[in-house]
């Protein structure tokens, strides 16, 4: 579980997840120069109360990974 961080003026993506199973709640997502939430190879991503402000891409999910917001 990720829940109540903030992540800011990142230089890549922000969150960046790879054959996982993740619930995320209370996320503040500011400034990431590429993707804010980068999911990969058949991740389920469950997230509440999720902020995001000035990414690149908001949200990418490739290769058979889910994503419930």
């Amino acid at each position: 579980a990720i829940n109540n961080c903030a992540f800011e003026s990142c230089n890549e993506n922000a969150l960046d997840i790879t054959k996982s199973n993740i619930r995320a709640t209370g996320i503040n997502i500011i400034d990431a120069n590429n993707k804010a939430i980068n999911l990969k190879d058949g991740t389920q991503f469950f997230g509440k109360n999720i902020s995001i402000k000035n990414a690149f891409i908001a949200v990418s999910s490739e290769d058979k990974s889910s994503l419930f917001i």
